[in-house]
């Protein structure tokens, strides 16, 4: 008696042996699948877990016998303001696991940053310190105003007094907040008004602005 004639599954493998004739009574068939597939009704591609974009990030695969089988490929990528961190791309293998590692989507860093000096920093972080999303504000103690770097605040420049001396001393600057001058006169000569002005600080302006040398 004669049987219809088999053939290999796709993706598989067949061996016969037969007793009597091809595919006659007494033959017996062995059913094998290829690398990367198990045996299992018509046929079914071995399956990996099911993966899913990571946080911040995408994922874009490409699956050629069904979703998450053997030999399906996944690429990752992340949103703007993230880097990868693991495997930027992965493969079911036969084994029924993926190649390369989990990936990540992090924040990218930012350099750090300090106070100003007389200043200080207040910062907010929305992913971790110093990285994408991050804000920090800047601000000043009294007597200095925020201009770049930093900038105490300035009193106008002084002259020394007709027929006499101006001696400064300026802490951060010249004619700047906590600069102190003072003045003299030449032989001959007597002080009319303050001997020593100091400047204020956040109102840039010196005290006892009114000073001269007479006869």
């Amino acid at each position: 008696v004669t049987c219809p004639v088999l053939s290999a599954p796709e993706y598989g493998e067949l061996n016969c042996s037969h007793l009597h004739g091809n595919f006659a009574f007494g033959s017996t068939c062995d059913f094998s699948c290829q690398p990367g597939f198990e045996l299992m009704g018509p046929q079914s591609p071995i399956s990996c877990p099911v993966l899913s974009a990571p946080e911040h990030g995408e994922l874009n695969c490409s699956h050629i016998h069904g979703n998450f089988t053997f030999s399906s490929t996944c690429d990752f990528s992340c949103q703007p303001g993230f880097e990868l961190i693991g495997s930027q791309s992965s493969e079911c293998v036969a084994t029924r696991t993926w190649t390369g590692d989990s990936p990540q989507c992090k924040a990218i860093s930012c350099s750090l940053l300090s106070a100003p000096e007389h200043g200080e920093l207040s910062c907010f972080h929305l992913y971790e310190n110093f990285t994408f999303g991050s804000a920090c504000d800047f601000s000043c103690q009294p007597g200095f105003e925020l201009i770049g770097p930093q900038s105490p605040v300035s009193c106008p420049a002084l002259d020394a007094p007709s027929h006499g001396h101006l001696s400064c001393s300026n802490l951060h600057g010249n004619f700047t907040f906590n600069s102190t001058c003072t003045f003299s006169c030449k032989e001959g000569f007597i002080q009319v008004g303050a001997e020593m002005l100091s400047d204020l600080g956040a109102p840039g302006i010196f005290t006892n602005a009114a000073y001269d040398s007479t006869l």
